[in-house]
């Protein structure tokens, strides 16, 4: 299963992000959702720890845009994917926006 469609309306590419945790060598991976995809965190978290093995910490801080990154997660993190949104913030080397555009 690509998406967890069963659990959200968006749509999320779990095969790519898995792929980009691997190829960054990461140990432990923060996920940050906006509002509307945090019912879902919990069933992304554990898909992409299932495919990767790495630790898994999931913000539970608000998310009101891409400037809102998680800065205390993503110092605790070897990367922190930020769901949602896309990049605005430059310079943080380990942020990896994720664009989920709605299913349509």
């Amino acid at each position: 299963m690509n998406s967890p469609s069963l659990y959200c309306s968006f749509y999320l590419d779990l095969d790519d992000i898995a792929n980009k945790i691997k190829h960054s060598g990461a140990r432990t991976v923060g996920l940050q959702f906006p509002e509307g995809l945090k019912r879902s965190a919990f069933f992304i978290a554990g898909e992409l720890e299932k495919r990767t093995s790495v630790n898994i910490i999931i913000s539970g801080n608000p998310c009101y845009g891409a400037c809102d990154v998680d800065m205390e997660l993503m110092r605790s993190v070897d990367v922190l994917f930020h769901f949602g949104h896309s990049e605005l913030v430059k310079g943080l080397d380990n942020v990896i926006y994720i664009e989920t555009p709605a299913r349509t």
